[in-house]
């Protein structure tokens, strides 16, 4: 059987970008989760792969993640794969000045004495790849890797150590053992890209890109409905240091606990809890969300949080296997809770906890309704807002058991409200007079206040609470 093997550089980080100037290891870019998602989708339409292996740095890993999910296979980490630590160039021979041929057929190699650091770095990767081919001879392998660590097997295989071989973001390499030889059978294929490059040079209309594409009932949609360039507004968070201290103290986080924050958005609570716990993963349906939260992340130099794509309705987390599952201005935005609370029982250990921080609604009924619609008009991806009961009827029917809760109010000003969503002109005006409309009998139970100025400021009600997973009640058989 033949060996091939398909070399995926990971998705546009943000090293890459140049937004950061940090040593800390960067995760992806927006930008990066959809290449990331699109070279997994079209693995999966043209490819049959046996394995997905992605070197241990945080950008290939994230990007070996989509691809192992979309293909159905588990990511195996391989050490040896890693960009160079440093630059190895100025130790490569350049072309005379005779002209751009004049390397032509010339044969230069790299040894420990011309060129220790790239001498280094090829004995690295060579033992990764003898690590790799020792154990799936005969299959079709993923490797999910960097620029410098694809250009330089390519050169070591053509003893060409002169050239610069460049690979774009996501870009395919395939290489196939056949008849004693290595074959190259295509380099920086970028085919996957197209339907997002077409409507980045379109205006188009369609559904909006900012949510994670694959639904685990319908399977993958029509990449043309997913990758648009233009970018939903955040959905909005509540930016209280206060809160994230109530929450953290709630959660009685340990420092060996793995933790998971559903809907992370831009990070705020999940790089409190990482501050507490061994490891905490972020996952958000938003990757403009994701690359907000990797900002913040190398921002306060955290190494314990890990970030990714996916929805709360399929964690991509194995059973029982996280001690907290928490998760902040969630609940509004889900169409079936249901789903999220029977995720989250699967994935918590028996010992495990639940942490909810979310907006309310009042129990009167058109009270509710009427915040409701202001709240949809606001940010059209506003679902749903239930009372305190109604929240904890559904994790009594999801096996939870409720062990604190307390509402607590918190003021806002309208224009830093409209502000947290990037909020339209028309929707800035929309939403003032549908607050204004209501002040006098209190209709959304919001206790609107419009001050001299003409600012308008406003209350709204949320609910932290702490459940615990509990064996499902058994029916009385002889009743």
């Amino acid at each position: 059987m033949n060996t091939t093997l398909i070399f995926i550089r990971h998705g546009e980080s943000l090293q890459n970008r140049g937004d950061v100037k940090t040593e800390l290891d960067s995760g992806l870019t927006e930008l990066g989760w959809r290449q990331s998602m699109l070279v997994a989708d079209w693995l999966a339409r043209t490819q049959t792969p046996d394995i997905v292996i992605s070197s241990t740095m945080r950008r290939a890993r994230q990007t070996a993640d989509l691809i192992g999910r979309r293909l159905g296979l588990p990511v195996q980490i391989q050490s040896g794969l890693e960009e160079a630590d440093g630059s190895y160039w100025n130790e490569l021979p350049a072309a005379h000045q005779t002209g751009p041929l004049s390397l032509w057929d010339e044969c230069w190699l790299p040894t420990a004495e011309n060129a220790p650091a790239y001498t280094e770095f090829r004995a690295r990767l060579r033992r990764a790849l003898d690590e790799i081919l020792s154990a799936y001879d005969g299959k079709t392998i993923v490797i999910v890797s960097h620029g410098g660590s694809i250009g330089t097997i390519l050169r070591s295989l053509f003893s060409g150590h002169s050239m610069p071989v460049f690979t774009q973001n996501t870009g395919v390499t395939q290489l196939t053992w056949k008849d004693g030889r290595w074959q190259l059978v295509a380099q920086n294929l970028q085919e996957h890209l197209s339907p997002f490059l077409a409507m980045r040079n379109s205006s188009g209309n369609g559904a909006d890109s900012d949510s994670f594409p694959w639904k685990k009932q319908a399977g993958l949609q029509s990449v043309q409905a997913f990758y648009r360039t233009a970018t939903r507004a955040p959905r909005g968070e509540v930016q209280s240091a206060g809160s994230d201290a109530f929450l953290i103290e709630l959660a009685s986080t340990q420092s060996g606990d793995a933790v998971l924050e559903v809907g992370c958005g831009s990070g705020a609570l999940a790089l409190a809890l990482a501050s507490r716990a061994g490891r905490v993963m972020g996952i958000d349906a938003s990757a403009a969300m994701l690359e907000r939260a990797e900002l913040k992340r190398i921002e306060a130099n955290c190494n314990n949080l890990d970030l990714t794509w996916a929805e709360a309705a399929d964690l991509p987390i194995p059973d029982a296997s996280l001690d907290l599952v928490a998760s902040r201005d969630l609940w509004n935005h889900l169409p079936a809770p249901q789903t999220y609370l029977s995720e989250a029982k699967r994935v918590l250990r028996s010992t495990g906890r639940l942490l909810l921080d979310e907006l309310i609604g009042s129990a009167e009924p058109v009270k509710r309704a009427t915040q409701e619609a202001i709240e949809v008009r606001r940010n059209p991806s506003f679902a749903h807002l239930p009372t305190q009961a109604e929240i904890e009827h559904h994790l009594s029917d999801a096996s939870f058991k409720v062990t604190q809760a307390e509402t607590y109010p918190v003021n806002l000003t309208l224009a830093d409200w409209l502000a947290e969503v990037a909020a339209d002109e028309n929707t800035r005006n929309e939403v003032r007079k549908m607050l204004e409309a209501g002040m006098e009998e209190d209709a959304a139970g919001l206790h609107v206040h419009r001050h001299r100025d003409g600012s308008i400021t406003f209350t709204q009600q949320r609910l932290r609470l702490l459940a615990v997973p509990v064996a499902p009640s058994t029916f009385n058989l002889s009743q």
